[in-house]
């Protein structure tokens, strides 16, 4: 059966779902929230150390997303920016019931010129808008390793910006909501 929540006190578009429950950026703050969906209560909040917040360091051309959770295989991760990092995205592996950060890694790419991101098996994603009707996932930084380095994968899209870019490891998707559209990628991994 389906219910309706009507949450009220997330910022911007980087939620994530994991465990049955909602990960959000507290409103106006750098805090990060886990809110139980059985209940739709706030059971936990935690401050985010350093992370720049309401629009300071949001990706290209989409506000308030400073702070973007995200979901895979390996957990619960956050993908932001901070003053100190000069705005260069940072990403922190965090306790997905306590929210406390376990481990950091520094990139040394600029988030505000990312449109988007996500996580895979522990390997952040960043993409970028090519026109109207492509982006490319151009970035990757792989917290296993601490390599980083450029890819050219493009992506078709029907509208001009994204909003979101969530990965589904069960499923092994990307989901991309794209001006009004819900877009999935199939994704395909090639062993190494």
């Amino acid at each position: 059966y389906n219910q309706d929540y009507y949450i009220s006190y997330g910022q911007g578009s980087g939620i994530a779902v994991y465990n049955n429950n909602m990960y959000v950026n507290w409103y106006n703050t750098r805090n990060i929230a886990r809110v139980n969906l059985a209940t739709n209560r706030v059971e936990v909040t935690q401050t985010l150390p350093q992370a720049a917040y309401n629009n300071r360091f949001s990706y290209a051309n989409v506000g308030w997303q400073d702070i973007d959770l995200a979901v895979d295989e390996n957990g619960l991760w956050v993908i932001y920016a901070t003053e100190a990092s000069t705005g260069n995205i940072v990403i922190s592996k965090l306790n997905d019931t306590t929210l406390a950060v376990l481990n950091t890694w520094h990139t040394k790419q600029y988030k505000p010129s990312v449109s988007n991101a996500f996580m895979v098996c522990g390997v952040l994603y960043a993409t970028r808008t090519l026109s109207t009707r492509a982006e490319e996932i151009f970035y990757y930084f792989d917290t296993n390793t601490g390599q980083e380095g450029r890819l050219a994968i493009v992506m078709q899209k029907v509208q001009e910006t994204l909003q979101s870019i969530n990965y589904h490891p069960y499923e092994q998707k990307l989901f991309v909501y794209n001006d009004g559209y819900l877009l999935n990628y199939d994704l395909f991994f090639q062993p190494q």
